[in-house]
Order: structure tokens, then C-alpha cells, then sequence
């Protein structure tokens, strides 16, 4: 038998696609590259991010702690020194105010936060700030103490008043939570301890001022006073602060920011309120009783906008919270009008 001749070019077998994972393997490999990637950015910044985030709370809680401590052991040393009046262990004492600021200094320098998170770099900038004004206040303690017969020494005390004043306000804008940086500048105590020292310097032929004689206690409450505008300043703030929300928003569901701030006000006037009670350097009772009231009036201001605020947020009516504040309002209005008239 014959075999067939095979003539012309062999035919192709048919044409055969190559499968879709051959074709876009490269950018498939690209895609799941792209994918990791972004998946381990996601988990790095869900447990560093945060983490960064609480690790600077926990580290300012613990600054504040640590600043707080430190004013308490300046005010001991100026309770222990009005109740000098010569000696060593005055000059000893002088040099432990001084110990007070350099402690203050080391920590400021120490405090190198590398990573700030957005929502706290005001707060970060206030922090800093209180601790400059921490050690501006010992400065002028330390020159009170070293030189307490000074010409200018009721100007230097008044000085220290300021500051201390001014160190509390920039304290109270600072709402990282768990910290108070308040009680490291609260030196009212340690002011009235300095004033009780200078007085027992006074030379025997010095006249006392006419003013100091005919309403001491005043001067003394002075720096209470002064705590209680800087609250009714926080207060209208706040006040005015939710009255522009409800411009927009019909309730304060949702919203936690107004009863953190009416908590933190409320706690810090409470403080204040204890320390007023708490003072045996003011005899004066009658003065002492009206500022009392004042504080009472603010906390009950604040009581009220809470209430309101609170209130809301459980899906019931504000208004009867925030008229019960209006009327705390209007107290302390009126007393403090009888205040500034003694």
C-alpha cells in the first residue's frame, strides 16, 4: 500500500488564549503587593498610632503628678518658713524654694515628647507654658524669701499674685484627660505663707500701710477673688460655647464635650471653695462667708448647664437645667455687685 505524499507546510493546531493569571500575573503580583502593604499600614497605625496617643496622655498625667508634688513641697517650705523669723533655718529654707525650681527645670528639660498627637498640641504648648510659669512663680518666691524687708516688697507679692493667677487660667485650657496641671501652680496657699513671713520682718518702727490696717482680710482674700473671676470667665465661656452649638444642632446628643467641661470647672471651683474653708489665716469670717456664696453661685451655674447639657443627651428637655443656671446666674451677679462694693 502506497502512503499519501504530504505536500505544503504542516497545519497549526488551533489557537489556544492563555489563561487570565498568565496574562496579568505581573500586575496581579502589583495588586497584592499594594494590598499588603496597605494592610500593614492599617494594623501599624491602629496599635502604634494609638499607642503613641496614649502613651502621651499617660506621660502628661505623670508630668502633672510630678509638677503637683513639687508645689506641694515649695508651699511646706513656705508654711515652715512664716513660722521663722531669724536664723539658719531660714537661710535653709530660702535654698529648698530653690531646690523646688531647679526640680521644675530639670523636668521641663526632660519633657522631649517626640511624637505630639494633632488633637493635643495645644494642650502640648499650654503644658510647657505652665511649667515656665511654675518656675517664674518660685523665682519671685525665692526673691520675697531672700530679701522679705525690701522697699518694693508688697509690689513683689502682688507680682507673685499675677503670676500665680495667670499660671491657673493657662492650667485650666489644658483637657488632656486624667491631668491637672492646676494643682502645680496653685500657689495661693504658698503667697498667703510668704505674707505671714514678710510680716514678721517688718521693723519694729515701720508703720503698717493704712490700707493693710483698715481691711487686712481682703488683701488676704485677694487671690481668691481673683480665682473666683477667672471661674465666672470659664463659665461664660461655656455658656456661650453651647448657646452657639444649639444655633446649630436641635440636642446635645452625641455631644460629650460640654459635660467634661462643666465636670472640670465644677471639680476645679470645688478645690478652690475647700481650700477657702479650709484657710485659718483669715479672720475676717463675714468677707469669708460672701466669697463662700460667690463659689457657691458658680458651682451651681455649672450645675446647671450639666444638668441641661445632660439632660439632653438622655432625649429630654434642656431648658429646665440651663434656667435653673440663668438663675445661679443672677445670684452670683448680685453678690458679687456687694463684693466689689466692700
Amino acid at each position: 500500500m502506497e502512503r499519501p505524499v504530504m505536500t505544503g507546510r504542516p497545519t497549526p493546531p488551533p489557537f489556544q488564549e492563555k489563561p487570565f493569571y498568565v496574562r496579568y500575573q505581573k500586575a496581579i503580583i502589583a495588586g497584592i503587593v499594594v494590598l499588603v502593604l496597605a494592610l500593614a499600614a492599617a494594623v501599624a497605625f491602629h496599635f502604634y498610632g494609638s499607642r503613641s496617643s496614649g502613651d502621651y496622655v499617660k506621660d502628661a498625667v505623670s508630668l502633672s503628678q510630678q509638677l503637683a508634688s513639687e508645689n506641694e513641697s515649695a508651699t511646706s517650705t513656705a508654711k515652715r518658713l512664716s513660722q521663722k523669723s531669724k536664723g539658719d533655718d531660714v537661710d535653709s529654707l530660702v535654698k529648698d524654694l530653690g531646690k523646688s525650681r531647679k526640680n521644675v527645670e530639670k523636668m521641663a528639660k526632660n519633657y522631649q515628647s517626640k511624637t505630639i498627637p494633632d488633637q493635643y498640641a495645644a494642650d502640648d504648648k499650654a503644658i510647657r507654658e505652665v511649667m515656665r510659669d511654675q518656675m517664674a512663680m518660685y523665682d519671685t518666691a525665692m526673691t520675697i524669701a531672700e530679701n522679705p524687708s525690701d522697699d518694693a516688697i508688697s509690689e513683689k507679692l502682688d507680682d507673685l499674685r499675677d503670676e500665680v493667677q495667670k499660671a491657673k487660667k493657662t492650667a485650666r485650657t489644658i483637657k488632656v484627660p486624667g491631668a491637672d496641671f492646676t494643682a502645680a501652680v496653685d500657689g495661693d496657699d504658698l503667697v498667703s505663707y510668704l505674707e505671714k513671713y514678710v510680716s514678721v520682718q517688718t521693723k519694729p518702727d515701720e508703720k503698717p500701710q493704712p490700707e493693710a490696717k483698715a481691711n487686712p482680710d481682703k488683701q488676704i482674700l485677694a487671690s481668691y477673688a481673683s480665682s473666683k473671676d477667672l471661674f465666672n470667665d470659664d463659665i461664660g465661656k461655656l455658656a456661650g460655647d453651647i448657646n452657639a452649638y444649639l444655633n446649630d444642632h436641635t440636642d446635645f446628643k452625641g455631644n460629650r464635650e460640654f459635660t467634661s467641661r462643666a465636670n472640670t470647672l465644677y471639680v476645679q471651683i470645688s478645690k478652690t471653695r475647700s481650700q477657702l474653708d479650709n484657710d485659718t489665716s483669715i479672720d475676717n469670717t463675714a468677707m469669708k462667708y460672701k466669697l463662700d456664696a460667690l463659689f457657691q453661685a458658680e458651682q451651681d451655674r455649672v450645675r446647671g448647664l450639666y444638668d441641661g447639657v445632660s439632660a439632653s443627651q438622655r432625649g429630654q428637655d434642656y431648658r429646665p437645667g440651663f434656667q435653673r443656671g440663668q438663675a445661679a446666674s443672677n445670684r452670683y451677679d448680685k453678690l458679687n455687685d456687694e463684693w466689689n462694693s466692700l
